[in-house]
């Protein structure tokens, strides 16, 4: 039976810009919509070009919803009316980020400790934009009352869906998710809901979901980028698809148009090497013995050896899909 339940690819900066999310879903798809890394602005109130080039339409066949981290109504309404412009009906704002260049400067999770400013924010700009919001948000900075004391007061807001991730930011992706402050979370909004965290398998998102029966939105991150098929296996769509070989073709092509598009977007062999090796950090969890593939990638110093490298990784090493 097909699971009916809304699949997003959750925004890693660096990683799941417009090459990757349009590889994704051209030649495995599963996913529903794709959430951009955050928009920011700079200090000079411009955004930089490949942010830019990120959201735009031209460079998007996907189901696109644009990040912003923004902790004011001045840059709010900027991109508010620069996406909308773009033709987007919808925008998240990011709450959760948790890593501290970014929370010190009270963005992403840092504005949980300053909830005045969040309600001052979105009092000031939902009025003034003609686009749907969404958020984003982690339980807290350090502590997990922080969501606790800011839901019930969304319920005033229009706001389209709030996704939680259920861990602080002092945790960044370590320790366990609260599945108890998300359950309390349920009862405090009248707010469309989505589940963030810790799905790596289609084991776990069975547990999750199962949890949450009135959750219809699940947002996955690192276990899309370990196994890009996790959407489709979650789907139980095109079981055709699942048979080893076919799934090696698929990757196989999946990485050389990733590494097509990191070649033609960086300047030199270094960089092009850096992406890749930085693509391989979770792609090589898709088959077995990931460390010794990773490490391998590392040593590569120019195109040739590495193309010889992967070609025989394809070749040689199984795929780690025993959770099909």
């Amino acid at each position: 039976m097909t699971n009916n339940k809304i699949i997003s690819l959750a925004p890693l900066q660096g990683f799941t810009e417009y090459p990757y999310r349009n590889t994704l879903h051209e030649i495995i798809g599963g996913v529903d919509k794709y959430y951009t890394p955050y928009l920011r602005l700079q200090n000079d109130k411009t955004l930089k070009n490949k942010q830019i080039k990120d959201v735009l339409p031209k460079n998007n066949s996907t189901n696109v919803i644009p990040q912003i981290l923004v902790n004011n109504s001045t840059d709010f309404i900027y991109l508010a009316k620069l996406l909308t412009d773009f033709g987007y009906q919808e925008l998240n704002l990011n709450l959760g980020c948790p890593y501290p260049m970014v929370t010190n400067r009270e963005l992403g999770a840092g504005l949980l400790v300053h909830q005045n400013k969040i309600l001052n924010m979105l009092d000031d700009t939902l009025g003034k934009i003609n686009i749907k919001v969404s958020v984003k948000i982690r339980t807290g900075l350090t502590e997990p009352t922080d969501i606790i004391k800011l839901l019930p007061e969304f319920n005033k807001y229009p706001l389209s869906e709030i996704i939680i991730h259920p861990r602080i930011a002092k945790q960044l992706y370590k320790g366990s998710v609260n599945i108890e402050v998300f359950k309390e979370c349920l009862s405090l909004t009248n707010h469309s809901i989505a589940y963030n965290g810790d799905i790596t398998t289609v084991e776990s998102f069975n547990k999750i979901s199962a949890e949450f029966k009135n959750v219809n939105h699940f947002m996955i991150g690192r276990g899309l980028l370990w196994n890009p098929f996790l959407a489709l296996q979650v789907k139980q769509q095109n079981k055709d698809k699942f048979e080893s070989e076919k799934i090696k073709a698929m990757l196989f092509e999946f990485h050389n148009k990733i590494y097509e598009s990191n070649k033609a977007a960086t300047s030199g062999n270094t960089h092009l090497m850096n992406k890749m090796v930085q693509f391989w950090g979770y792609f090589a969890f898709a088959f077995e013995q990931p460390k010794k593939i990773i490490k391998t990638v590392k040593k590569c110093k120019n195109e040739m050896t590495y193309l010889l490298n992967i070609e025989k990784t394809f070749t040689t090493l199984d795929l780690n899909y025993n959770n099909n």
